[in-house]
């Protein structure tokens, strides 16, 4: 027979000790509900070790400190101690938690006391009494789901059977706190409470069955009640910087780690960005235990998919140059990473110094990056009119704002390299720097220039002599130097004289190779001495109808330092124009003179 009553009126009968129910003045009948502590709770914690128990010897006692709480803060840490009915004491299986249990190996009562601490230091305790016996308790078990969501009906079932005697009385406690009960007068009982758990978090329900010989046995079910299906979120990757405009995604998974199939919204949030957070959205649905996996390397047309459709993706602006918070997040986890958003490398060059030698031209060159992420770019050297770049360091790599000076020589003659309206240039992908050939710069230019057989003097005046400046195609002009003078002693010197001067003497001629005409020079420009006279001549033939440029310079240097120096004709810098003619109309002459 089961007759079930309300909480308040069951309490009631109870304490008169009704269906053989123990109860005593020196023992708090089990079934009150758990009421507030009286006085001002403001200064302290408040224990709850729960209600006293008796239960076979060996027996299961379950400890419940569920209903401690703090005045005005949370509890931090439990702590349990039992006295035996000896005197002497011990600890439950987990001394420090709030559930925990311990099983009385012989009759008598146990003093069990709860010592609770707030985030203040406060302490507070409270102690219950466990009594056990020797006659044998009744068996009961209760079963249930073990996961739910907040405000999800549960329902936890109980099944009890009398070992001696009969059942008297089933009670339900959640979370420590009396919800209903039945007397009984029956061999075995079959029960059930619902519960709708609105926290989440851990909830205990505890079915208490008596027998009739003043034993009880506790069954607990544990549920654990989550307010949303935990989606949990890990980001795998994506870049770490990007330029102004550029597209950025990140790479991440989503897992549903709960029990339900659930849909729920994907945001991509960047607080400090210029667009309003959420930056993108996207809804998903996973069954319990799937895992969707969004790859940002899968761009199409601008944007990022992953293997099931578009992800979240932000579009940067050049408002957006800065270092990004970036967050995933689902309706019940989040993941952060962050991203930069930098102008690209920008290698800027300056060259620092030249300075010509004999057989190279040596340079020093800056590069800064004055972009915001690091790059990696090889730097040349040429000159206008090469149509060969020449490496001059291969994958330099700048990080943002880093500079660096890189030196080297320039492997061809100097003299070849100096031609009248020359330059030297570095380039790299952005930016370049020139200087003239013709003259040495910045901290390595220098070096004593000296033509004469003291070393001392400057020879920078050519007087030269053209044949003609009009040929016809197929016929050759021929243009000479005939003296060189030092314009700071006055002293002129014949053309063979000049490079039989001790040292390093020479011409050089330099023909405008971008105008039209195909005009083609022969000759034998800076031979050795012996050859002196053929040495200053030069043999233009004209190819096709048009006009170049010829410019013809001198170049000199000392045994100590092989420094060239060109010099040019005070008249029109040295050059002259060459007509080639189609018809009859110049004259030239149809072999070299």
């Amino acid at each position: 027979m089961t007759r079930r009553l309300a909480g308040a009126l069951l309490a009631v009968v109870l304490l008169t000790g009704a269906s053989g129910v123990v109860a005593s003045a020196s023992e708090p009948a089990e079934l009150l509900a758990v009421g507030d502590p009286g006085g001002d709770t403001t200064a302290r914690p408040y224990a709850e070790a729960g209600l006293n128990q008796t239960v076979p010897v060996g027996g299961v006692v379950y400890l419940d400190a569920y209903g401690s709480r703090g005045a005005d803060g949370d509890i931090v840490a439990y702590e349990w101690r039992i006295e035996r009915p000896d005197g002497t004491t011990r600890r439950p299986d987990c001394a420090t938690c709030e559930l925990t249990e311990f099983r009385p190996a012989s009759a008598g009562q146990y003093a069990v006391t709860l010592t609770v601490e707030d985030e203040d230091g406060r302490t507070a305790t409270d102690t219950m009494y466990v009594t056990a016996v020797s006659q044998p308790a009744p068996s009961a078990a209760v079963s249930g789901p073990d996961e739910l969501l907040a405000n999800e009906t549960a329902t936890v079932t109980l099944d009890a059977t009398a070992t001696t005697g009969k059942l008297s009385s089933v009670e339900w406690y959640v979370d420590g706190v009396y919800r209903e009960g039945a007397f009984l007068d029956t061999t075995s009982t079959t029960d059930t409470i619902t519960v709708s758990p609105e926290d989440g978090g851990t909830h205990t329900v505890t079915a208490v069955v008596r027998n009739d010989n003043g034993t009880a046995t506790r069954a607990r079910q544990i549920l654990t009640v989550s307010e949303t299906v935990p989606f949990e979120v890990t980001i795998t990757g994506g870049k770490d910087s990007v330029e102004p405009g550029a597209y950025w995604a990140p790479s991440f998974e989503v897992t549903n780690t709960g029990f339900q199939t659930d849909t729920q919204e994907i945001a991509l949030r960047i607080p400090t960005a210029s667009e309003p957070s959420p930056i993108a959205t996207e809804t998903i649905t996973l069954d319990p235990g799937e895992t969707r996996q969004f790859d940002s390397d899968y761009y199409v047309s601008g944007a990022v998919y992953d293997t099931y459709g578009p992800s979240l993706i932000w579009e940067t602006s050049s408002a957006d140059v800065d270092t990004h918070a970036v967050t995933v997040e689902s309706e019940s986890d989040n993941a952060s990473t962050t991203v930069a958003v930098q102008p690209p490398p920008n290698y800027e060059v300056e060259i620092v110094s030249t300075t010509p030698r004999e057989t190279e031209y040596e340079y020093e060159v800056e590069i800064t990056n004055t972009g915001g992420q690091d790059g990696s770019q090889t730097i040349y050297w040429t000159s206008d009119d090469l149509s060969t770049e020449y490496v001059a360091t291969s994958n330099l790599r700048l990080a943002g704002g880093e500079s660096k000076v890189i030196s080297g020589s320039a492997t061809v003659q100097a003299y070849y390299l100096s031609y009248l309206h020359e330059r030297f240039i570095v380039k790299s992908d952005d930016d370049s720097d020139s200087v003239p050939l013709n003259e040495s710069s910045g901290a390595g230019g220098g070096g004593d220039s000296g033509g004469d057989s003291s070393g001392d003097a400057t020879w920078d005046t050519l007087s030269l002599s053209h044949s003609a400046n009009d040929v016809k195609v197929g016929e050759y002009t021929q243009h000479s130097v005939s003296s060189v003078t030092n314009v700071e002693t006055g002293k002129t010197l014949s053309a063979s004289n000049f490079i039989d001067q001790t040292g390093y003497q020479g011409f050089a001629a330099d023909m405008d190779a971008s105008s039209s005409g195909g005009v083609d020079y022969q000759g034998d420009i800076a031979l050795p001495s012996a050859d002196a006279e053929r040495g200053t001549n030069v043999l233009y033939k004209g190819k096709a109808a048009g006009q170049a440029t010829l410019c013809i310079a001198a170049w000199h240097g000392t045994d100590d330092d092989k420094y060239i120096q060109p010099v040019y004709d005070s008249v029109d810098n040295g050059c002259t124009t060459i007509t080639v003619e189609s018809d009859d109309g110049g004259g030239g002459s149809d072999e070299p003179g």
